[in-house]
């Protein structure tokens, strides 16, 4: 007989696996270690069915990979979010990555007061990455800033 912790641990590898984490154990330790600011020695517990998240750690995961906290923890309910929570969900994404931004760097509010307006390719290029699984967000956000420093 499958414990709890053991399902709520095949309901997490498969969300990741959806959400396109890396396949190998230690991979994805250390991808969503990253992700969630904690060690991979925790993450692998998760993932082995030896232990549960902290809840705050749990909302954030569930959230990420847009799937009901309630439904990762306990498989009860709906899996997915609904249209307005992924919405509601995506534009405080969308605002923290500005956010991180603006501390990074002084450009976007330059860019602003010098009037200079987003090309189309810009726009077509954010709206495509907002579509992608946070997971894939991630590396992708990583590389293009480090290129961006570099030019």
């Amino acid at each position: 007989m499958q414990t709890e912790r053991i399902k709520f641990s095949q309901r997490l590898n498969a969300v990741l696996a959806e959400s396109g984490f890396p396949e190998t154990a230690e991979e994805r330790q250390q991808a969503l270690a990253r992700l969630l600011s904690v060690s991979p020695e925790h993450v692998a517990e998760w993932l082995e069915g030896k232990s549960y998240p902290k809840t705050s750690k749990l909302v954030k995961l569930a959230k990420h990979m847009r799937v009901r906290s309630n439904w990762l923890l306990s498989g009860i309910g709906e899996k997915h979010l609904h249209e307005d929570e992924e919405q509601a969900f995506r534009t405080q994404l969308m605002s923290e990555h500005c956010e991180r931004y603006k501390q990074r760097t002084g450009q976007r509010q330059q860019a602003e007061e010098d009037g200079v307006p987003l090309t189309r390719e810009a726009l077509e290029l954010a709206n495509a990455y907002m579509k992608l699984p946070y997971a894939q967000q991630v590396p992708l956000y990583k590389l293009i800033t480090e290129l961006a420093r570099n030019y």
